[in-house]
């Protein structure tokens, strides 16, 4: 029998993201700057707590609740004070989600808002893919069948359910769907179900705090900076031209508000991993 290097895993339901942003040389350090700063686990958390009322009050107020720290059933343990701030004490309590990500090239056209001017150019697309990863404390070393089932389940009803801690009482409607598992299956699955539904949910709400109150949040930020920028620089140079005919204006880069940021997501995504022994 051969000898492999790589052991495969099995898939696990996983979330990809795309940011779809105009191929622009303005836009290239500000983008690579976020996204690397986004590997900064402490630099993430540290722009999140900054912005956390602002975010769920304005950006994100179509999210609140992902700013809710009791939302899933989740108490603070002993010893932990809270900041007094709900939004705060919410987003100190986010994991590491993202890893890296990458970038691919598509040529787009584009109806502007006035339903007249059309914009041909080159997108770019920055894909992200989000996999979750069961807690020590969760994990068990029996029946990974099972845990692998409730991360399909969970992912898969995302938003369809009301938001609440999962209890017990939805157990039943996730079991029915198993009626050839063992008895022991059954068993480990109820033991493990309202502990990992919990957790995952609460990672999926972490993506999305990531992807939309950093990423998102900073990038347009540093557009709208940029923007003022380049109108500081335009009249500056109109001015320069009105009292000297001769002036010539350095080069410049084309900075403009964009009319949308594009973000899609597919929640039914699955990753195999083949990993070195």
């Amino acid at each position: 029998m051969t000898k492999h290097s790589y052991v495969f895993d099995p898939g696990d339901r996983s979330i990809l993201a795309e940011i779809f942003l105009p191929k622009r040389i303005s836009l290239q350090g500000t983008l690579y700057q976020t996204l690397e700063d986004g590997l900064n686990y402490s630099e993430v958390k540290k722009y999140l707590v900054t912005q956390a009322a602002s975010l769920k009050q304005d950006y994100l107020k179509a999210y609140a609740e992902w700013f809710e720290p009791t939302r899933y059933g989740y108490k603070n343990k002993r010893g932990v004070k809270s900041s007094g701030n709900p939004a705060r004490d919410r987003v100190r309590r986010c994991k590491r989600v993202f890893f890296g990500w990458s970038t691919y090239e598509v040529n787009g056209v584009f109806l502007k808002k006035n339903m007249r001017d059309i914009d041909e150019e080159q997108t770019q697309v920055i894909r992200i893919i989000f996999k979750y990863e069961v807690p020590k404390e969760l994990k068990g070393r029996i029946h990974p069948e099972v845990s692998r089932a409730i991360l399909y389940w969970v992912v898969s009803t995302y938003g369809l359910t009301d938001g609440k801690a999962w209890g017990e009482d939805k157990f039943p409607q996730f079991i029915e769907r198993f009626p050839h598992w063992s008895e022991k299956q059954k068993a480990y699955a109820k033991k493990k179900f309202v502990a990992l539904a919990n957790d995952i949910n609460i990672w999926i709400d972490d993506c999305g705090i990531f992807i939309f109150g950093f990423v998102l949040h900073r990038l347009w930020n540093k557009i709208v900076e940029m923007n003022k920028r380049g109108e500081k620089i335009r009249r500056n140079d109109a001015r320069k031209l009105n009292k000297n005919k001769k002036y010539k204006p350095a080069p410049r880069k084309r900075t403009h508000l964009e009319d949308e940021i594009w973000v899609t997501s597919i929640f039914r995504y699955d990753v195999n991993v083949s990993k070195s022994k």
